[in-house]
């Protein structure tokens, strides 16, 4: 009996994904009894028919390997980090890359850091007030207070996969160490650094930022205006480094060397020399990776004579990143990559390898044609494969993608390469002007093209949970009946998914056209927290009431992420306290156009004397009161009402009639002995306390038991 694999790679490295992220959802006290059952599963299948139970037997393996390995990180790792959160501790590591500036703040990832005299696994985002330059393997000495990042929800294992999930803020001077010894990664860096510095010479700022990302990988630099307009019109993939990236490198070496070679030896080694030092200057994102390891098998066995199979070196590359650090099973770039991948492969053998319906007399016109229509079905399969992963983590998709890869993509190319070039020939300035030039147009092309995109209407679709099971069961079925009537002819089978894409598509721009008028309100946890407002997609996003309290504002960040909103309209600050640099510091994540405050040292910001009253938008009127008597906000959404009070201790009994009855009262501290709480429907309170401590009413909430999240329908 057969008991060969043909793939075992790929099984083994699926088998381990799997795992990882069935682990994810579970609860890890269930693990044991999971792992049992199926070792009993597997007992029984080989007692009964032995070679039938092998898939389940490395499947299960795998579950426990990923079991173990993770429930050693969460309980030895991540747990007892947790419990540092907003602690002033002593943090010692080294310096992962070069200090950036900005402003009057300076940023540095530090990496094998000890906290507090002891040894961690752990990287840290270190903030700190300094003109103190530091390069990479510096080590860094510091005492500073630190923040659990906003972990909660879908990012979590995302966030984790990174090892940074510690933001540390620096409360004196930091003491450097500057490192004396030699490192090959230290030089790496100082490549990449001395690249940049050339496109940022012949190169316009912005032209030059994307260009860094497009080359190496570096998107720190691109300004969020532009990174928002990739994301909307769903480009992001091309100034990630991946596949597309590596590939293009690669081959063209190998093409020079190959043509001055008599052997395809020296070729395939030196190509596969390249292939780990540009993983390494690309810093090691999970997406290089994965192109990496698959570009290596391909190289090596020629090497060996042997022919690379596509889907086993997909799972080779899994099997190895996940061995390595499983939690990459969460990390959005890593699966988004697998995903598109996996589509570009199921693309190129059952969708495009037959696609010309029509006898073109002309080989040039049928060439065009078939190579038009199947970058455009190549698009919308992988648009259909990460559609889960996309809505999962991201809650929406974007509409106009299959569009914008099919105008971007070769400008996008042509770009990397003439930026390479150019680079090459910078020693002649003459000539390297030119050739920039040809960058700069491209570059400018992509981003006026994206941005036109991005401000079309259903430039973005919601995709909730249940709308991707929904659909999921729907494709299933829809398979499953095209396979039965017409058998093995998968090309049947692929026509139908297509049309489920399609569908997927039409039903989420029904549904984005009924719910544009829905308004989220979201309160973080905390005692400190804002009040966020933002219409259905981030039409408009007001945030009431503000501090400098980072954990509050990173999660209202989050918010905004997940509802595609850019940046907020309105920020009105409430607190007289507020002081204008650090606020500035910690509200920039956000970037509100316009700011209203009640203090009147607050920089340029417009002053609230009195009373401000406004239509924010269709249904949404808002009005601020602030005397010396009280504050109070009041704002009516979509005709429900809203009453906001800020001062615990003022008299609110002068309040008018309107701020008497309303559907929801949000108060601060406790609710004001002045105000009848049996005249709202709903109280919530953003106090350090729990509803339990303050004694409040059955209809009332605290943020210190967690976020509050209000969806009101629209019309």
């Amino acid at each position: 009996m057969n008991t060969y694999i043909k793939r075992p790679f790929a099984l083994i490295g699926f088998s381990l994904l799997f795992s990882a992220i069935t682990i994810f959802f579970i609860p890890f006290e269930t693990h044991f009894y999971a792992a049992v059952l199926l070792i009993a599963v597997c007992a029984v299948l080989c007692l009964a028919k032995p070679f039938s139970a092998k898939y389940l037997l490395i499947f299960t393996c795998c579950f426990i390997v990923s079991s173990l390995s993770l429930g050693y990180f969460y309980n030895c790792v991540y747990y007892p980090s947790l419990a540092l959160d907003s602690q002033l501790v002593h943090i010692e590591g080294t310096a992962d890359g070069y200090s950036s500036a900005d402003e009057n703040c300076s940023y540095i990832k530090i990496k094998n850091c000890e906290i507090n005299g002891k040894k961690t696994s752990l990287c840290i985002d270190l903030y700190y007030y300094s003109d103190i330059e530091i390069s990479p393997y510096d080590t860094v000495s510091v005492d500073a207070t630190v923040y659990a990042d906003d972990l909660s929800g879908k990012f979590e294992a995302h966030k984790l996969s990174e090892k940074v999930w510690l933001t540390a803020f620096a409360s004196d001077r930091i003491s450097v160490q500057k490192n004396d010894s030699f490192h090959i990664y230290s030089c790496i860096i100082n490549l990449s650094a001395a690249l940049k510095e050339i496109l940022f010479t012949y190169l316009p700022y912005n032209s030059a930022s994307i260009a860094a990302a497009l080359l190496l990988g570096d998107k720190s630099l691109v300004p969020s205006e532009f990174t928002e307009n990739f994301r909307y019109s769903g480009v992001s993939h091309i100034f990630a480094v991946s596949g597309m990236h590596l590939s293009l490198w690669s081959a063209l070496l190998f093409i020079v060397l190959r043509k001055h070679s008599k052997t395809k030896f020296i070729p395939n080694i030196i190509a596969s020399l390249f292939v780990v030092f540009y993983i390494a200057l690309t810093g090691f994102s999970p997406s290089v990776i994965r192109a990496g390891i698959m570009l290596l098998c391909v190289y090596l066995s020629r090497v060996i004579r042997r022919r690379a199979d596509t889907l086993n070196s997909l799972g080779l590359a899994i099997t190895l990143i996940l061995i390595h650090n499983p939690l990459m099973a969460g990390n959005v770039s890593f699966l988004l990559s697998l995903l598109a991948t996996a589509a570009i492969c199921f693309a190129s053998s059952e969708i495009t390898s037959d696609i010309t319906p029509y006898n073109f007399e002309d080989n040039y016109i049928k060439g065009k044609f078939k190579s038009i229509t199947g970058s455009i079905l190549t698009t919308l399969t992988v648009l259909f494969f990460t559609i889960p992963v996309s809505g999962f983590f991201f809650g929406c998709i974007s509409l106009v993608s299959p569009i914008s890869n099919l105008l971007c993509s070769l400008p996008a190319q042509f770009a990397m390469i003439s930026s390479f070039l150019g680079i090459i020939v910078s020693p002649f300035p003459t000539i390297a002007r030119y050739i920039f030039f040809i960058a700069d147009f491209c570059i400018s092309y992509i981003t006026d093209i994206t941005g036109k995109l991005a401000q079309a209407d259903f430039t973005l679709i919601p995709v909730t949970a249940t709308y991707i099971t929904v659909w999921y069961v729907f494709c299933v079925i829809s398979v499953l009946l095209t396979y039965f009537f017409f058998g093995k002819k998968l090309k049947r089978c692929v026509t139908v998914l297509l049309c489920c894409c399609v569908l997927v598509i039409t039903a989420g721009i029904v549904n984005q056209f009924i719910s544009r008028n829905d308004i989220n309100v979201y309160i973080p946890q905390g005692e400190n927290a804002p009040v966020c407002i933002s219409a259905s997609m981030g039409a408009n996003t007001i945030l009431i009431g503000c501090s400098e309290d980072y954990k509050a504002i990173q999660g209202v960040n989050s918010f905004m992420y997940m509802n595609a909103s850019r940046s907020a309209d309105y920020l009105f600050v409430t607190d007289e306290k507020t002081t204008t640099e650090e606020f500035n510091e910690t509200v920039k994540i956000i970037s509100p156009e316009n700011i209203i405050t009640v203090n009147e040292t607050f920089g340029n910001a417009a002053l609230i004397t009195n009373s401000f009253t406004a239509e924010i938008q269709d249904n949404f009127y808002l009005s601020f009161e602030n005397n010396k008597v009280f504050s109070v906000v009041y704002f009516e959404i979509n005709s429900y009402k809203f009453v906001y009070c800020l001062n615990p201790f003022a008299n609110y009994t002068a309040l008018e009639a309107q701020c008497k009855n309303a559907d929801y009262l949000i108060c601060t501290r406790n609710i004001p002995d002045t105000i009848n709480a049996e005249n709202y429907k709903n109280i919530i309170v953003i106090s350090p306390k729990s509803a339990v401590e303050l004694s409040l009413p059955e209809n009332a909430v605290s943020t210190a038991d967690g976020e509050i999240r209000i969806r009101l329908k629209g019309d």
